[in-house]
C-alpha cells in the first residue's frame, strides 16, 4: 500500500515538475454544427487590444467567411465576419493594423473592425512594419516590396545580389527584425517534382516514397533599417519557413520538410551578426510548426503530435508547446487538454504576453510566474582551433 502511495506521489512530482514553466490555458474554443474555424494569425497592439484573423468554413456547403477574432481585454474574444481573407497581420502601438489578405495590403484604424486596401498586391504573405511610415511585405513569385509613407504607395525591394531563381517557384515566406537596424528575410525556391495535384493525404503512400532532394533557400538580411539587402543561397534539405532575431544577438529558425523525409521539422540556433549555427531540436514525433523568440526569458516551440503515417496531415495532432531558456534543452510545457491541431501559430507582444491559435480554432494564452522567467543563456560560440601545427 506505501509502495503505492509512494509512486502516486513521485509520479505528481515528476508530472509537477515537468510542467513548472507554465500552462497554456485555452481562452477562446470555436464550436459550431456547420463551420469549422481555421485560425491563421494574431497580433496585439497592447496586453488588451489584439486581433486574430481566420476563415469559417461550412461543412455542408461550399462556402466560406472571412473572420476577425477581436479582444478588449485581453481575455474574452468576439467573433466579427470581415470581407477579406487576410493571411498575415501586424500591429503597431499607435492602435493601427495591418493586414496581409487574398487580394492586398489592409489598413485598419479600429481594431480590424474596418479594413480599407492600401495596395493590390497579390499574393503577399507576411508584413513588417518599422513605424507608422516605415514597412515591408514579402509573399509569392519573389515579392518583397517598401512602403515610406504608411503603406500608401510600394515599391520592389533589390538585393545583392539580385533573386535570379524562377519567380513561379520561388517564395519569400518570413521577415522578422530585431531593432529599427537589423532584418531578417527567409524563403525558397522549389520546382515540384510531382505534377499530379493529389495531397499527400490521399496518397500516403506515394508521399512516404518521394526522397527530400537539397534546393534553394535564401537568407536575405539588412543592418541599416532595409536601406540595402544582402541576400545568400543555401542549398540544403527542408524550406526555412520561420527565423526570429532579438535585440541580444540571439537567432532561432525553423526548417520543416516534408513527409519522405526522416524528420518533420527541426530548429537551429544562429548568433547574429556572427551567423554561427547549431541544430537545437528535431524529434520524430514533434511536428514544429512556429517559434517565438522573446526580448527576454525562454524561446518557445509550437509543436503537432502526428498521428498517423504522414508528419504532415489533415488529421490533427495533440498540441505540444517546449521551452527552452538556453535554446538547446527543451521541456514540454502544460497545454490544454482539449488542444489539438495541424498548424498552429504564435502571437507574442512581448515575454509576459504570449498567445498561440490553431487551424482548429483554438486561441491559447501562457500563464506564468513571468516575475521568475530564467534568464536566456545564448550558446557559446565553438571554440577557435589553434592555428599552428
Amino acid at each position: 500500500m506505501r509502495s503505492a502511495v509512494a509512486a502516486t506521489l513521485l509520479a505528481w512530482m515528476l508530472s509537477s515538475l515537468a510542467f513548472a514553466g507554465g500552462k497554456w490555458e485555452l481562452q477562446y474554443r470555436h464550436v459550431d454544427a456547420e463551420y469549422d474555424l481555421r485560425l491563421l494569425d494574431i497580433a496585439f497592439v497592447d496586453a488588451n487590444r489584439g486581433v486574430a484573423s481566420g476563415v469559417l468554413s461550412s461543412r455542408k456547403r461550399d462556402k466560406v467567411k472571412p473572420v476577425n477574432l477581436v479582444t478588449a481585454d485581453g481575455k474574452t474574444w468576439t467573433v466579427v465576419e470581415t470581407k477579406k481573407v487576410c493571411q498575415d497581420l501586424f500591429a503597431l502601438p499607435e492602435g493601427i493594423l495591418y493586414g496581409a489578405c487574398e487580394d492586398g495590403i489592409y489598413r485598419s484604424d479600429e481594431m480590424g473592425k474596418d479594413w480599407k486596401r492600401q495596395a493590390k498586391l497579390s499574393g503577399i504573405l507576411q508584413i513588417w512594419f518599422l513605424s507608422e511610415q516605415r514597412g515591408f511585405a514579402v509573399g509569392e513569385e519573389r515579392s518583397f516590396y517598401e512602403t515610406s509613407d504608411g503603406g500608401k504607395k510600394w515599391a520592389p525591394v533589390e538585393t545583392t545580389p539580385r533573386l535570379t531563381t524562377s519567380k513561379d517557384y520561388t517564395i519569400l515566406k518570413h521577415i522578422d527584425f530585431a531593432n529599427a537596424s537589423n532584418g531578417l528575410v527567409t524563403g525558397w525556391s522549389r520546382v515540384p517534382k510531382n505534377r499530379e495535384f493529389l495531397p499527400d493525404w490521399m496518397m500516403p503512400e506515394r508521399a512516404m516514397r518521394q526522397r527530400d532532394t537539397p534546393h534553394v533557400n535564401f537568407i536575405i538580411d539588412t543592418r541599416d533599417g532595409g536601406a540595402t539587402w544582402r541576400a545568400q543561397e543555401v542549398s540544403m534539405f527542408g524550406e526555412i519557413v520561420a527565423a526570429k532575431i532579438s535585440g541580444d544577438g540571439a537567432g532561432l529558425g525553423l526548417v520543416n520538410f516534408s513527409n519522405g523525409f526522416e524528420y518533420p521539422a527541426e530548429v537551429f540556433s544562429f548568433g547574429w551578426p556572427s551567423g554561427e549555427t547549431a541544430r537545437v531540436f528535431r524529434e520524430k514525433h514533434r511536428a514544429v510548426t512556429d517559434i517565438a523568440l522573446p526580448a527576454r526569458g525562454p524561446a518557445y516551440l509550437l509543436a503537432v503530435e502526428p498521428g498517423g503515417q504522414l508528419f504532415w496531415s489533415p488529421i490533427p495532432g495533440r498540441l505540444k508547446v517546449l521551452e527552452s531558456a538556453d535554446l538547446r534543452t527543451w521541456t514540454e510545457m502544460e497545454v490544454d487538454y482539449r488542444a489539438s491541431a495541424t498548424r498552429a501559430t504564435f502571437g507574442v507582444l512581448d515575454a509576459a504576453n504570449i498567445w498561440a491559435i490553431t487551424d482548429t480554432g483554438l486561441i491559447l494564452k501562457l500563464n506564468r510566474d513571468f516575475a521568475a522567467l530564467p534568464e536566456r543563456r545564448l550558446p557559446k560560440p565553438p571554440a577557435a582551433k589553434p592555428s599552428g601545427p
